[in-house]
């Protein structure tokens, strides 16, 4: 019974990972799952988006209107989503893998396996 009860533990904890992992989005995930309109942040710097089919992005940075566009490039290890965003600040592109989380969330830009991006949809 033991050995059992251990078994059963092992397969869960082997089978747990893969089951409970975010979904790593495609270039063709991206095109179709970034769209619409998002809140969340950058950092810790609130961030609100409005992403169009059209390439177009527009928003807030720190409560700063900013416009920019969007574009998904391949790279080496993988797709990846990249921003440029144009404000009062300057303009900068960023560049970074995405993953969604459930329906209404997407994160990515990791650094040293940390997001640096959440948006929640609406």
């Amino acid at each position: 019974m033991t050995r059992l009860l251990a078994f059963c533990l092992l397969v869960l904890c082997l089978a747990a990972p893969g089951a409970l992992a975010d979904d790593r989005l495609s270039s063709g995930e991206m095109r179709k799952a970034v769209l619409g309109d998002w809140s969340g942040r950058w950092k810790s710097t609130s961030l609100s988006l409005s992403i169009r089919g059209d390439g177009s992005v527009k928003g807030r940075y720190a409560g700063i209107p900013a416009r920019g566009s969007w574009a998904v490039k391949r790279r080496g290890s993988g797709d990846e989503f990249c921003l440029t965003f144009r404000s009062i600040l300057g303009s900068d592109t960023k560049c970074g893998e995405l993953f969604r989380q459930g329906h209404g969330v997407i994160y990515g830009y990791l650094k040293r396996g940390k997001p640096r991006l959440w948006l929640k949809r609406g």
